[in-house]
């Protein structure tokens, strides 16, 4: 994030600087605070009114992360403005991600409420080195390369494998029928 807002040419005072990065920024032209934090505690600093906030690798988050994310966005200088953003590796299709988004790209309304679900390739990315996607279809199985490199959300079955051997893009799917 600091990267962009220095590419973009944009100023900020760096604050609470720790591991030799800000905690919290201020933009001067307007006065925005931005804070970084983890979420391994969440619940120490939802206390303030949020404009916005973005969750990165929300795959791995539970969904009480992003719902009391979702509870502080009410800053009321922000108005109509108001967002949350999540970014992730797509996850299991009964992920709370999907359950809330769903799975196919596009705006989902709940209540008044808009979700928006904005899928993208790995091959999309110009920003990839060299041999990134031959890295993954070399070290992942299909199904998981799939998800991660297309986009897609994958299947995960819960418990062992019934088979010693089993993958489930081979054993599973939709029969087809034979007639004999």
């Amino acid at each position: 994030f600091l990267a962009m807002l220095e590419t973009a040419g944009i100023d900020y005072d760096g604050l609470e600087n720790r591991d030799r990065y800000p905690k919290r920024i201020v933009l001067p032209h307007n006065g925005s605070e931005i804070w970084f934090r983890d979420t391994q505690d969440i619940g120490r600093w939802l206390g303030p009114d949020f404009g916005w906030f973005l969750l990165d690798e929300a795959g791995e988050e539970p969904k009480a992360t992003f719902a009391g994310l979702v509870s502080r966005l009410r800053l009321s200088n922000a108005g109509r403005f108001l967002k949350g953003i999540l970014t992730s590796n797509p996850p299991h299709e009964r992920h709370w991600i999907a359950e809330v988004f769903g799975t196919e790209p596009g705006t989902k309304l709940v209540g008044r409420t808009k979700f928006q679900l904005i899928q993208s390739s790995s091959l999309d990315n110009p920003h990839n080195p060299d041999g990134y996607v031959d890295d993954i279809l070399a070290t992942h199985s299909k199904a998981d390369a799939k998800r991660v490199v297309e986009g897609r959300f994958g299947f995960t079955a819960d418990g062992p494998p019934v088979y010693p051997t089993f993958r489930a893009e081979w054993h599973v799917g939709t029969p087809s029928p034979h007639s004999d």
